[in-house]
C-alpha cells in the first residue's frame, strides 16, 4: 500500500491519498475517528480542510489479506520558502509550482 508519510504538515485543502495495486482488486477506505470518509478500488483520496486535522487511517483489503496505515495530519497557515542568493540573480522572475498533493 502506498500512502504519504505517517506525519504530514500541509495547507488547508491538502489531498490525503492512498493507493494499492494487486490482483484481485484491492478495496480502500479512508477513515477518521472510525467514520468512513471514502471507499474506492485501487486509489482513494479525501481533501482535508481547516479544523479537520487529526489521525486518518487508510485501510486496504482483498481476498489475499488486509493492511492498514495511520497518517497524522497537521494543517499549517503558511509555508516559508528560502532560496540561496547564489542561485537567483536580482531581477530574475521566479515561478513556483506546487502539486495538489503537497506535503512537507
Amino acid at each position: 500500500m502506498q500512502i504519504p508519510g505517517s506525519f504530514v504538515r500541509a495547507l488547508s485543502g491538502y489531498w490525503l491519498w492512498c493507493s494499492a495495486k494487486g490482483t484481485p482488486p484491492i478495496y480502500i477506505t479512508i477513515t477518521k475517528s472510525s467514520n468512513e470518509l471514502v471507499k474506492s478500488t485501487g486509489f482513494a483520496k479525501v481533501r482535508v480542510y481547516e479544523h479537520e486535522e487529526g489521525t486518518y487511517r487508510c485501510n486496504a483489503w482483498n481476498e489475499a489479506g488486509i493492511d492498514s496505515k495511520e497518517i497524522q495530519v497537521t494543517l499549517v497557515t503558511s509555508i516559508l520558502l528560502s532560496f540561496s542568493s547564489e542561485n537567483i540573480k536580482q531581477g530574475t522572475d521566479i515561478c513556483l509550482i506546487f502539486s495538489e498533493y503537497l506535503s512537507l
